[in-house]
């Protein structure tokens, strides 16, 4: 529930700190406050549907089975996504916005920016495949990515979004920077 109308301030059904739980309680969502550094001695599960994070500690260094690179900039989280079978081009892991972005711009097959107005239909039922999920069909809105790229200095295509993450149970591990997508059951 949104209590100020202009503040992130929710109610959480549940909240846990070490052995000690609240309920229905509201709190106060700011993004960036937590540093992605702070969570390097655990695997973060993520569970999109039921919008549950679990820690857990981590196993130790090296690579982990079933982990797939990522790169950190700042907060964020990219990886390489291939569209269409193309050669893989930069996506970063958006879990705050409801829909996947793709740049028209950006090579991809979908229609160039200049086109007025965008043909949807191409952007629909696109395959993407990316870590290890193989051909996995999104509808894409179209968005130009120049402010975000430029922010992090890089090209970056698109975006996946909340509608791709909710098909997936997610495991982050900052500290090898990896990521590991199993499909919900």
């Amino acid at each position: 529930r949104d209590f100020a109308g202009f503040h992130q301030l929710l109610e959480a059904a549940q909240v846990a700190a070490g052995s000690v739980e609240f309920e229905n309680v509201p709190v106060e969502v700011v993004d960036g406050v937590i540093s992605p550094a702070l969570f390097e001695d655990f695997l973060v599960d993520i569970d999109w549907r039921r919008y549950q994070i679990t820690l857990r500690p981590h196993p130790g260094e090296g690579k982990l089975p079933g982990f797939h690179k990522v790169f950190r900039f700042g907060s964020g989280l990219v990886l390489g996504v291939q569209v269409r079978g193309l050669a893989p081009k930069l996506f970063a892991i958006d879990s705050g916005n409801g829909r996947s972005l793709l740049d028209p711009d950006a090579g991809l097959g979908a229609p160039s920016g200049d086109r007025e107005p965008p043909d949807y239909a191409a952007y629909r039922r696109i395959p993407i495949s990316f870590a290890n999920v193989i051909n996995f069909q999104v509808n894409f809105d179209a968005s130009s990515q120049w402010r975000l790229s430029e922010k992090l200095g890089l090209a970056l295509s698109g975006r996946l979004g909340a509608d791709v993450l909710r098909s997936f149970e997610t495991t982050i591990d900052y500290r090898n920077g990896a990521v590991r997508f199993q499909p919900v059951r």
